[in-house]
């Protein structure tokens, strides 16, 4: 099964479609207590609906941290690059551990 954000992310390339990528973000986002997932999916989406983090802090250290270890963003030259490295590394905050 296809994770629905990572399509959003994979749209993003202006400011509506970034906020529009953040609605997606925030509406996957498990509730509090929801149950890990068990659909056999590969190990890193183990979590509810994927994430690994679920609290604010560890989204946001999650995303600097992969940002930093991916070097996201670093390269953008065009407005639409900047937006989706910026989708990107809010996107880690998800995914990455």
């Amino acid at each position: 099964m296809a994770d629905p954000v990572f399509g959003r992310l994979q749209s993003v390339k202006d400011a509506d479609s970034f906020i529009a990528f953040l609605e997606a973000l925030r509406h996957d986002l498990p509730d509090p207590g929801q149950e890990a997932r068990t659909d056999g999916l590969s190990a890193y989406l183990t979590g509810v609906s994927g994430w690994m983090n679920t609290s604010i802090p560890d989204i946001l250290d999650a995303a600097t941290a992969g940002a930093r270890d991916n070097h996201v963003g670093t390269d953008a030259q065009t407005d639409t690059e900047a937006w989706r490295a910026a989708a990107e590394i809010i996107y880690l905050g998800k995914i990455y551990e």
